[in-house]
């Protein structure tokens, strides 16, 4: 029986697809986990993972945190 999907395996897989640049849809993330996982469960941890994406601060050595 294949093991079940976890938040986790969501949030690495979003940052995965996100770091080669493409849109992490709930469809891209369903065929990276190899097509597991219902819509009703991954939707609200692919948007979880992606508004964490985007509200990361900024490092404090970046030079706009410094100006």
């Amino acid at each position: 029986m294949p093991q079940a999907i976890t938040k986790e395996d969501v949030v690495q897989i979003v940052g995965e697809i996100t770091a080669r640049g493409e849109n992490p849809t709930v469809k891209a993330v369903r065929v990276a986990l190899g097509n597991r996982g219902s819509f009703a469960t991954l939707v609200p941890w692919v948007r979880e993972a992606k508004a964490g994406l985007t509200a990361a601060p900024l490092p404090i050595d970046n030079p706009l945190v410094r100006a």
